[in-house]
């Protein structure tokens, strides 16, 4: 059974912009549009690759049952991102932050995880990485196909962090005019590029510095506006 799963929307820009499906045979392709600050944190472009047996069999199980359960469509929160999954003949949308209940529940759940896991399939995609002293950040290309970039409207930010506190805030200052050669960027393997981030933190044992990045990437022939965030452990994970 083919799965398809989109999440789109939300309040706080750029919008989530995500694609991910998934064949009979367990074959998937999936475009990120956000990254996510976990460790490791998710990269943004294409993915690809075949899921496990193990994994495709729990997959089908699951999403034979939400078939079977028929449509659900849950009211939405404003402004959260919305969340569209077609299984055979039934659909199910809800926000991104929903917990539907029976046959769906598990299949929810299973896609929200895999939107972060199979990130660790790049076809073509970008990360952003900081260095180990926090004062260093760049791009860096992973897989094996190019993908096309517009740094041209580049913006960095770097928040110093302890636990939860915020202890810095510091933004690059806006490009200046006559970087239009970085509006069409092709990233391939071995490419990656420094990013200001001269922020001038102290960092301190127990702090970290996560660098929030924002640019604009081609799935295909469309541009996507596209953010990323650096590795970083949370209290509680």
């Amino acid at each position: 059974m083919k799965i398809s799963y989109r999440r789109t929307g939300g309040w706080k820009p750029p919008q989530d912009n995500e694609r991910l499906d998934i064949q009979d045979d367990g074959i998937f392709t999936m475009w990120r549009s956000v990254g996510w600050a976990t460790n490791p944190a998710t990269p943004v472009g294409r993915f690809a690759g075949r899921l496990s047996e193990g994994e495709l069999t729990t997959l089908q199980r699951e999403a034979s049952s939400a078939a079977q359960a028929g449509d659900i469509q849950i009211m939405i929160t404003p402004d959260a991102p919305v969340e569209a999954i077609q299984v055979g003949g039934a659909k199910a949308v809800l926000g991104a932050n929903d917990q539907p209940g029976g046959a769906w529940g598990p299949l929810v759940e299973h896609l929200r995880r895999l939107l972060a896991e199979l990130t660790a399939s790049p076809r073509a995609a970008v990360s952003v990485q900081v260095s180990d002293d926090g004062k260093k950040a760049r791009l860096v290309h992973l897989g094996d196909e190019p993908l096309r970039l517009d740094l041209s409207t580049l913006s960095v930010r770097a928040v110093l962090w302890e636990d939860y506190d915020r202890l810095g805030d510091w933004s690059a200052p806006p490009r200046a005019a006559g970087d239009g050669h970085l509006s069409d960027v092709r990233a391939g393997p071995g490419w990656s590029v420094d990013l200001p981030f001269s922020h001038g933190f102290e960092v301190r044992p127990g702090s970290a510095v996560v660098a929030y990045v924002n640019f604009v990437a081609y799935d295909g022939h469309e541009p996507v506006a596209v953010s990323l965030q650096s590795p970083h452990a949370w209290p509680d994970e």
